[in-house]
């Protein structure tokens, strides 16, 4: 897809000069931290009704993460020891190994109880003999089946190399199970689930693609006094231009019986087309239950490209829901999500660069995820030019890759910034946001052309780099 379709020329010039108008504006340093842990924004949606409240799931990812061949693993376990009787504390979970050569980039762990009360801001569990942190990351009332006041999940993120799950093996999990818990003497776990996002070396999966993580507290939607709830949301952080679209959500309580529950994705019942999911009016078996009798825990998961025209390329999003009917029958809760999808990357490089005298290309690249409206500072930084030299910053709207001055300029020559110098390193760093309202997969070249005495017509350049808002 071509991102010079997506937006009319008029609003792709206004937002290009919104672009420019932000450079230079701020000198503070990218930080390069991608994981959110203490602090990550819980679910933004609450929906009161003559039944209850819930906190919703989503709208907005918790964590999101770009890289090549980006994807996400998961395992997971009903935590219920009790009614009827289940698992015992502590419990092994087993991992599934990450693909080789691929690398951990994150690792999050939820867990979800039934409780009378208000449930505390954070629960502790331990993962092989370590204190893991949650913090309250969604929940609802009332509890539909159990006779609970209602139910809560709790989320702690993990970073690349913490060493506390151990990948591909099991994990001896403790206290995630029936405990007291705030006001309650004897709350009931749900479930649990360990899902570790990974990425790959460039030169083994080129593809770029998004990974968004989504956490909150949803459960079945019963009756008319309910409807419009039990809603899980799912904004993506990047557009869905096409591709094989991995989807995950788990689900809990999710016992075998009759024809009860249809699970939905955008108004489409996609009950016994996902793994986990067993048919059309009965969508949750529970896979993941300690015992047979059990099946209280599952795990939804698939591509869902094959369901033709569910999710179109241009997608910001889509919406989940697990519907029971009659009011009474069998209930589903959902607490985790994921999507996984193939993104273009942010910055790209377009063209080659014309040698400086000293017989170096100069290095023009960008840094920062480009989205609009975003707190997060990207940079353009250019290096191994001449020292102190003047140089024109070349900006446009499409690529023109046509032979100039011994070298190719890379964009059309819409926006030229002159009065630029370069520091005593030959180099200059621009760090900039992306203001509010550009849209995304508006694409923009830039391109450093250098006053060089030494090089034929005095100019040496950069590469040409493309930029695409997310």
């Amino acid at each position: 897809m071509h991102c010079s379709n997506v937006d009319s020329t008029v609003r792709r010039r206004v937002a290009v000069l919104a672009f420019i108008v932000s450079l230079g504006l701020l000198v503070t340093p990218l930080s390069a931290q991608e994981v959110r842990g203490a602090g990550f924004t819980t679910a933004s949606v609450t929906v009161p009704d003559a039944g209850g409240t819930e906190t919703g799931f989503g709208p907005d990812p918790v964590f999101s993460h770009k890289g090549f061949g980006a994807g996400f693993l998961t395992a997971g376990s009903s935590t219920r020891a009790s009614t009827p009787p289940g698992q015992s504390d502590p419990f092994v979970l087993v991992t599934p190994p990450l693909f080789p050569p691929s690398t951990e980039v994150a690792v999050f762990i939820q867990w979800s109880y039934l409780l009378d009360g208000a449930p505390p801001a954070t629960d502790t569990i331990f993962v092989n003999g370590t204190a893991v942190v949650g913090e309250l990351c969604g929940s609802g009332t009332p509890d539909l089946c159990w006779g609970k006041d209602g139910g809560a999940g709790y989320l702690a993120i993990l970073p690349a190399g913490a060493g506390i799950v151990i990948q591909g093996g099991p994990n001896t999990i403790a206290s995630a199970t029936d405990k007291p818990l705030g006001a309650d003497p004897l709350a009931w776990g749900e479930g649990l689930t360990i899902l570790t996002v990974f990425e790959f070396p460039p030169a083994v999966a080129p593809v770029f693609r998004t990974v968004d993580i989504y956490c909150g507290y949803t459960s079945t939607e019963s009756d008319p006094l309910r409807s419009g709830m039990a809603l899980a949301p799912m904004n993506f952080s990047n557009v869905y231009h096409g591709g094989d679209l991995i989807y995950f959500i788990n689900a809990i309580d999710g016992q075998l019986g009759p024809a009860s529950e249809g699970f939905f994705i955008n108004g489409t019942n996609v009950g016994g087309l996902l793994s986990g999911t067993t048919a059309a009016d009965d969508a949750w078996s529970g896979l993941f239950g300690p015992a047979p009798s059990d099946n209280l825990y599952d795990h939804g998961i698939g591509d869902l490209t094959f369901l033709g025209p569910l999710v179109l390329p241009g997608a910001t999003g889509l919406l989940a829901w697990t519907q029971r009917a009659p009011a009474g029958a069998d209930c589903i809760g959902h607490t985790l999500g994921a999507v996984s999808f193939p993104t273009k990357p942010t910055w790209e490089d377009w063209t080659a660069g014309k040698a400086c005298s000293g017989g170096g290309v100069p290095d023009l690249s960008g840094t920062g995820k480009v989205i609009s409206g975003s707190p997060d500072i990207n940079h353009i930084t250019l290096t191994g030019a001449p020292a102190a030299a003047n140089v024109t910053l070349v900006v446009g709207l499409s690529a023109l890759r046509a032979p100039f001055k011994g070298g190719i300029l890379g964009p059309e020559p819409d926006i030229l910034i002159t009065g630029l110098v370069t520091n005593g390193a030959g180099e200059i760093d621009i760090p900039f946001l992306l203001p509010s309202g550009v849209p995304p997969c508006t694409c923009v070249w830039i391109q450093y052309w250098i006053e060089d005495a030494g090089v034929s017509f005095g100019l040496c350049s950069s590469n040409t780099l493309k930029m695409t808002t997310q």
